[in-house]
């Protein structure tokens, strides 16, 4: 059962008639509900209702030259819930993390239909136990994400990207290698092979004052033949690559390693975290430890699977 509330105490309801009657909730659509955005811009804060869009937020920080740190690759902007359910992220997850790295307070409506409230509104705040980081990534199975409060940064003085050809995989694996032991700190370290051929693409971005990003570019130029660019590989990479959010997860050691053994096909990849974007599904076996864990949580946040079983 699919539910599309217009209001808090319809929420509600709906999750009270779902566990009287037995039913469970597949899924839900909150864009009927109240929309706010309150953006603190003195104290790099917002904090806005789990419906808004991305790219709509970051219109709203835009005059001020804030921004929240996130890049997840779409074709249609997400919503707040939406990136924190899935733990979405992009590209620039190398130099400013996930969004757990940036939430300081979160409001989520259980399943027996009771509002929580974990964390707070500043940056500074001792509000109790860090609940918050639970739902992100939970994929709706603990709770339903209402409202969420973020710690902001300002725009860097200058962002650019620079792109190296590699004829092998091997060839790229060294220059990562050597990248990752330069003396910078790029924002983005993205490895992709859109053609499905033999030759393969280094993607790296720095960010910051322009005279660091300048010092920063003059020493890629030790390390291989890189050139600017743009982030159109992006672009393609959403178009070419179904299911573009079905994320693997490897040592970014043995990255290299594994893509050898992947089947030819585009694959984009976030070298410095590990991450292998190629459109696949198979799922990564969860260590029992980690699986029991999860069950844990889920019968003390959802004992009677309103939001259906792990």
């Amino acid at each position: 059962m699919t539910i599309h509330p217009t209001s808090i105490e319809e929420l509600a309801d709906a999750l009270h008639s779902a566990a009287a009657s037995g039913k469970q909730i597949s899924g839900w659509e909150l864009s009927s509900l109240p929309r706010s955005i309150v953006h603190h811009a003195s104290d790099l804060t917002v904090t806005l209702t789990s419906n808004v869009h991305l790219a709509e937020l970051q219109s709203k920080l835009a005059p001020h030259r804030q921004w929240l740190p996130i890049d997840p690759l779409s074709e249609i902007s997400p919503t707040i819930e939406q990136i924190l359910s899935s733990n979405l992220s992009g590209p620039r997850r190398y130099g400013f993390g996930t969004i757990r790295e940036h939430i300081l307070g979160v409001t989520v409506m259980l399943a027996n239909g009771r509002v929580i409230h974990s964390g707070g509104q500043v940056v500074k705040n001792v509000a109790g136990f860090d609940l918050c980081k639970l739902f992100i990534g939970s994929r709706g199975n603990l709770g339903i994400i209402l409202e969420a409060t973020f710690k902001l940064r300002p725009f860097p003085e200058s962002e650019k990207l620079f792109a190296c050809q590699c004829s092998s995989l091997s060839e790229a694996d060294a220059v990562i290698n050597t990248l990752i032991s330069a003396p910078i700190a790029p924002v983005i370290l993205d490895l992709h092979n859109l053609s499905s051929s033999n030759h393969w693409q280094i993607v790296i971005g720095l960010a910051g004052a322009t005279e660091d990003v300048a010092w920063q570019a003059a020493i890629l130029q030790s390390v291989g033949e890189f050139k600017a660019s743009n982030d159109h590989y992006l672009d393609a990479a959403i178009r070419q690559i179904p299911n573009i959010n079905a994320t693997h997860s490897v040592l970014p050691s043995q990255l290299c390693q594994v893509l050898a053994l992947l089947p030819k096909g585009p694959v984009l990849v976030h070298a410095g975290n590990g991450i292998i974007r190629n459109g696949t599904t198979d799922t990564v076996p969860v260590a029992s430890s980690v699986s029991g864990l999860l069950k844990r949580l889920k019968s003390e946040f959802d004992p009677v699977d309103i939001f259906g079983r792990l």
